[in-house]
């Protein structure tokens, strides 16, 4: 088949030209339709991501919750833990005796011919004083001073402290009143 065109060259180069547009315009449609698809496409995958965000957030939300309220329950059984020990501190430091108003109360009271070789305190507040005594006489004089005084009771000598009349070695115990 033979192909015969008698049209003059300025009407092919037009209908060549509208060939080429409407090829054009044809490809612009189908591009401008990919680019709206494309965009619509975008357009859901922002909706979703943004959805899932939020679903992200609030989970962040409740976890940082659940992770306050944790650390605060933490916190508070430590704060608990601390006021219980310092209650117990408190408590030792309320019954803590002090010794030093004891002992100082006792050498007033020791004769000075008695040389004291150990003073033993507890926090049950008994007393034992080790030492020397010349005569049973001055023993048994801090035996009455001790006896007599207003912070110390059951003040005990041991009998086999007393049988010697001179150098006892002597052990004597009695209890500290508050």
């Amino acid at each position: 088949m033979l192909n015969l065109n008698l049209l003059p060259p300025y009407y092919k180069r037009e209908i060549k030209i509208r060939k080429i547009n409407s090829q054009i315009l044809y490809i612009s449609i189908l591009i401008f339709g990919i680019i709206i698809i494309f965009i619509f496409l975008l357009g859901l995958i922002n909706l979703f991501l943004f959805i899932q965000s939020k679903k992200i957030d609030a989970k962040i939300r409740e976890i940082n919750r659940e992770l306050n309220l944790k650390k605060t329950k933490e916190y508070e059984n430590r704060i608990k833990e601390f006021n219980r020990m310092l209650g117990s501190i408190d408590e030792i430091e309320r019954e803590k005796v002090q010794f030093s108003p004891i002992l100082e109360k006792i050498s007033h009271l020791i004769p000075k011919e008695i040389k004291v070789n150990s003073i033993y305190l507890n926090n049950s507040r008994e007393v034992s004083i080790n030492g020397l005594s010349p005569k049973r006489e001055n023993l048994l004089r801090l035996k009455q001073v001790l006896e007599n005084s207003k912070e110390f009771t059951d003040v005990k000598i041991p009998l086999p402290n007393l049988i010697k009349p001179r150098d006892i070695d002597f052990t004597i115990s009695f209890k500290y009143k508050r």
